[in-house]
């Protein structure tokens, strides 16, 4: 189901003034759409732990940093390093998705 689909089927509802046992699992569809999409902006908090994470930044070659945002991998080393610093300049991350290994 698509973020659109949820908010349309939450309006129909509200307008049908159903109780919120019906509505609950529609929100809790909905939460699973912004928790996903939540970045982290490096200037708020840096991560935890050092490890990979899913990066939005500008390309860049040390201090020539270009406007265009992309989104890839990166290792934190600490602090607020990033392993790829002389080549992307991360602006936000968040934790690496679990990978699809199929259906049992």
């Amino acid at each position: 189901m698509s973020i659109d689909e949820i908010i349309i089927r939450l309006v129909m509802m509200i307008d049908k003034k159903v109780s919120f046992d019906d509505i609950n699992p529609i929100v809790d569809s909905l939460s699973l759409f912004t928790e996903e999409g939540n970045w982290i902006p490096c200037s708020q908090e840096p991560p935890d732990t050092p490890g990979e994470y899913l990066v939005t930044y500008h390309p860049c070659y040390w201090d020539d940093v270009e406007p265009e945002i992309k989104v890839g991998f990166d290792s934190f080393r600490g602090k607020s390093s990033w392993a790829k610093k002389k080549y992307q300049k991360v602006i936000a991350w968040k934790p690496k998705p679990e990978p699809y290994y199929g259906e049992e």
